[in-house]
């Protein structure tokens, strides 16, 4: 499984379970809203810190390969008729 989606659903797992606590608490921060709250935060921060990882990683440009093969191979004639096959009927 991707690390970076079980990240994202566990912010928004964290952050529904605090949005859950307030509103049953009468619009109150209880402590155990304020705890899933820094949960929500805590794997939003990993997420996000993962996302500019793997894109640090990522290559900056890449290479033409239009631009290294301008001249065509000497082994590929097309001009020439192919050679004739000797010994072997289909």
């Amino acid at each position: 499984m991707n690390p970076r989606a079980i990240k994202l659903f566990l912010t928004l797992l964290w952050l529904a379970a605090a949005i859950g606590l307030y509103f049953a608490s009468g619009h109150v921060f209880g402590l155990f809203s304020l705890a899933c709250l820094c949960m929500a935060a805590f794997n939003f921060i990993r997420w996000v810190t993962m996302r500019t990882h793997i894109t640090a990683r990522l290559p900056l440009r890449r290479h033409d390969r239009s631009a290294q093969e301008t001249e065509p191979k000497p082994a590929f004639r097309f001009d020439e008729p192919p050679p004739e096959e000797t010994g072997r009927q289909t």
